[in-house]
């Protein structure tokens, strides 16, 4: 795969949508930092149960927190805070 195709990985449709969600989180979001679920439904556009997506990864070791988890966070926020397995990689 090219580089010029890895660097528009969560813009580009013809990835997986877990793919693109994972990608967006690592290159836009960035570990530590907080972003919401309307954030990340406005940046993919058009997929189906982008949370649900996005949940999946935790089983590739991706540590992403909720409210639940993290006091700080309100109820929409998530904070990344861990990047697990590059999915796009293999797409």
């Amino acid at each position: 795969m090219s580089t010029t195709r890895t660097a528009s990985v969560w813009g580009d449709p013809s990835y997986p949508a877990k793919a693109r969600v994972a990608h967006w989180l690592c290159t836009v979001v960035k570990e530590g930092n907080v972003f919401t679920t309307g954030e990340m439904r406005n940046a993919i556009p058009g997929v189906a149960q982008v949370d649900r997506r996005m949940r999946d990864l935790r089983k590739q070791g991706w540590v992403i927190e909720t409210y639940r988890e993290n006091g700080q966070l309100k109820s929409h926020e998530r904070l990344l805070q861990k990047v697990g397995a590059r999915v796009w990689e293999g797409s």
